[in-house]
């Protein structure tokens, strides 16, 4: 059995992590051949050799031998990087008594599980029968055409609309919340996991018209939490390949970690500030060369793939003239924008839309801070965000979406009170016999959060809604 991260967690007080931090510096200062590429080298193998450990970056080692003011947190809540950085750190320098007698003590406390060796930790792809395939094709169905009256989501319990839309009053005003914390998993990111399922469809169909050995290969993706913990969901119950999760070290929760590897997933932690990444190089990370990359790099990608479009109508059929989201990525917001300019613009038609569309104001709210607890909402590169506000401004000028419309930073303190607004006694008495109370945390809720901040400013006779794409359930499965 491998090292659990919460035994780390617990075995890593705030003296040993002194200890560790000390003695570590004064193992840099002392040794005048120190080399921190090499020290991540046997973190590699550390990690290779072990279950249960996460390699630190590089900049994160050297961050770590720093004494500077603003690195004092570094791998601190990162038991098993900081383990994996003790025993390193130990196998080079065997002789430096505080390393040693600190790697002592751990070794004491735990043993350490072998790595299975073997090709399969290098790829991601799963080997499958003709029987195996035809059970995944029927059991994910096929399409229907968008009609409201074959739905296709949630699988195993279709209906359209797929979530309810719950009456919040606060300060006297009547607030729409659509709550998609009612999807498996707790947010609306199950959506596009279905998405992701329904793309094995024609993979496979192409893989049984071929003779050959009959392979599938799985998904990497970049994720906070939310969109992989959805994804492996799918994968699982589907019996698709496992996902693989690139995450990033500094930012990664280990419930959220240990709830993935739960489900069957294999994540990698890198430092994502360092650079910018492309599909190639999430794959490469991964160690997932035949793989496929989920993640979205464009700002079509949702409205191409339809992550988010029957949310979408399930919106806009409420008839707002004020929509408030959340923004992570940004796929949500544009799936929305785009749906309505299509309709308005292109004269598409679709039999979903049931209410007018017309100067609809689409408001998301994000963070722009690195340091904020709105964890789902912040990376410091988001390539379809920065396109989506160029795009914005060309819709405007369109006329297919209101004037207001934008994407706009708020605080924690103001995402921490709309949270605090959604408790289930805020929720009219009709409401509360007919719905569960609506889950969510500060990033989920930040919607409601922005709306706060606005609400002065919108006529009281207009619908407003607010869409709560919930929070995870972290829960045993």
């Amino acid at each position: 059995m491998p090292v659990r991260a919460q035994d780390l967690d617990r075995w890593w007080t705030e003296v040993r992590y002194a200890r560790f931090r000390a003695a570590f510096q004064a193992l840099k200062q002392a040794t005048s051949s120190w080399s921190d590429r090499r020290l991540h080298r046997q973190c590699e193998c550390v990690a290779e050799a072990h279950i249960g450990f996460w390699v630190p970056s590089l900049s994160t080692v050297e961050r770590f031998g720093d004494s500077s003011p603003d690195v004092q947190k570094t791998l601190r809540g990162k038991p098993r990087s900081l383990s994996c950085l003790l025993l390193a750190a130990n196998d080079l320098f065997p002789e430096f008594e505080p390393v040693n007698a600190l790697a002592h003590e751990f070794s004491a406390s735990f043993t350490l599980a072998s790595a299975p060796a073997g090709p399969t930790a290098h790829t991601s792809r799963r080997i499958y029968t003709r029987e195996a395939l035809d059970d995944i094709l029927a059991v994910i169905g096929t399409r229907t055409a968008n009609k409201v009256d074959l739905p296709e989501f949630p699988p195993f319990n279709r209906r359209y609309p797929s979530t309810n839309t719950k009456r919040l009053v606060i300060n006297g005003r009547e607030v729409l919340i659509k709550d998609e914390s009612e999807l498996p998993t707790g947010t609306h990111k199950a959506r596009r996991a279905w998405e992701k399922i329904v793309s094995y469809r024609a993979l496979i169909k192409a893989r049984l018209a071929q003779d050959g050995q009959l392979w599938l290969p799985g998904y990497s993706i970049i994720s906070s939490g939310s969109d992989a913990i959805a994804l492996q969901y799918f994968l699982r119950q589907f019996n698709l390949p496992d996902a693989r999760v690139l995450m990033d070290e500094a930012r990664a929760k280990e419930d959220v970690i240990g709830k993935l590897e739960q489900l069957g997933a294999q994540v990698f932690p890198v430092d994502l500030e360092e650079n910018e990444l492309a599909s190639e190089d999430v794959l490469r990370l991964t160690r997932n060369p035949d793989g496929i990359d989920a993640t979205s790099w464009d700002i079509t990608t949702a409205d191409r793939n339809t992550y988010y479009d029957w949310l979408a109508y399930e919106i806009l059929n409420l008839a707002p003239k004020h929509i408030f989201v959340p923004v992570g990525t940004g796929e949500l917001f544009s799936n929305l924008a785009f749906v309505i300019h299509r309709h308005l613009c292109e004269r598409a038609w679709d039999e979903r839309l049931s209410a007018p569309i017309q100067q609809i104001n689409i408001y998301g709210a994000t963070t722009e801070n690195p340091n904020s607890k709105m964890v789902m909402l912040y990376a410091k590169w988001r390539p379809v965000l920065r396109r989506l506000r160029e795009t914005l401004d060309d819709f405007k000028r369109a006329g297919s979406l209101g004037e207001a419309s934008g994407v706009f930073a708020i605080d924690d303190e103001l995402a921490e009170r709309a949270l605090l607004s959604i408790h289930r006694q805020a929720l009219p008495a009709d409401t509360r016999a007919m719905h569960s109370g609506i889950r969510s945390d500060v990033s989920g809720i930040a919607g409601l959060a922005l709306y706060l901040r606005m609400a002065e400013a919108i006529p009281r006779d207009d619908t407003v809604v607010v869409v709560n794409t919930g929070s995870l359930d972290l829960s045993p499965t």
